[in-house]
């Protein structure tokens, strides 16, 4: 499986300028650039947000901006933006702030530091455009936003386990079931009754490739497989050896609310 950020599936909880209709912020989400998230002010100062649930705490590691797609609205990405996450709403960071955003890019990708969280609040400080013969700072100043994608690094593994089919006679025939199982600690024949059984594939021919995929393995965790295969009389084979892999480690969370707070002479 890779390690790779991919897009989180989100949902807009609440946002400055609502979240259904025409305009609103459910368009950064709805996966079409034909929709955009509409932010008019009175003034260049902007102070839009619109808040995101991802469902459950997910490693978030990258952000990306989408600009309209609008004929004569391509340039009108906001020019300051920041990203905070949250785990409960309670307390927030921020994790991204960007005052430069390019319009001319498309898409805008950001890393960040990689952090668990379950909301992500997008909030709007600047806007970039006003409407032709708009005295700055007196009205109609706005943005658009096509698609906010938040990118997630996987907390689960999927491994794929593959071998050679015996027969129902050694390599003749086929075999009537398997009997595959994994555990977290080493696996011998002493101790493969006592590994948990999980989902296997009906035998194939003697000689046939077989494939099965093992899901939701844990992180910074080796996992160990092993696999017998029984015939229509019930004998059972000997086990297999014993596969294992080790799924990737995760670092610690970065510190992001560190303070100095009453200072006192020494």
């Amino acid at each position: 499986q890779s390690w790779n950020a991919t897009k989180a599936s989100t949902a807009i909880l609440e946002a400055s300028t609502g979240i259904s209709g025409f305009g609103s912020a459910s368009a950064l989400v709805d996966g079409s650039f034909a929709t955009d998230w509409y932010m008019p002010s009175d003034s260049e100062a902007a102070n839009h947000f619109a808040v995101l649930d991802l469902g459950r705490a997910k490693r978030i590691s990258r952000m990306r901006f989408h600009p309209s797609t609008q004929i004569g609205q391509t340039d009108s990405i906001p020019a300051h933006v920041a990203v905070d996450l949250s785990a409960d709403q309670a307390t927030w960071h921020t994790a991204l702030e960007i005052d430069d955003l390019d319009p001319d890019a498309s898409p805008m990708e950001y890393a960040i530091e990689t952090t668990e969280a379950r909301y992500v609040r997008l909030r709007i400080l600047k806007h970039n455009s006003a409407q032709p013969n708009s005295p700055t700072d007196s009205c109609c100043w706005y943005s658009y936003i096509s698609e906010f994608d938040v990118l997630t690094l996987p907390d689960h593994f999927n491994a794929d386990l593959t071998w050679v089919a015996p027969g129902d006679d050694e390599w003749l025939g086929t075999a009537s079931s398997y009997d595959l199982r994994h555990s977290t600690n080493s696996v011998d024949v002493e101790n493969f009754s006592n590994a948990t059984s999980i989902e296997s594939p009906t035998p194939s021919a003697a000689g046939m490739i077989e494939l099965q995929r093992v899901s939701d393995l844990a992180m910074e965790t080796t996992h160990y497989f092993g696999i017998t295969a029984t015939d229509d009389s019930g004998n059972t084979s000997g086990l297999s050896n014993i596969t294992q892999i080790t799924t990737p480690t995760i670092p610690p969370a970065a510190i992001v609310d560190l303070k100095t707070k009453n200072p006192t002479p020494q």
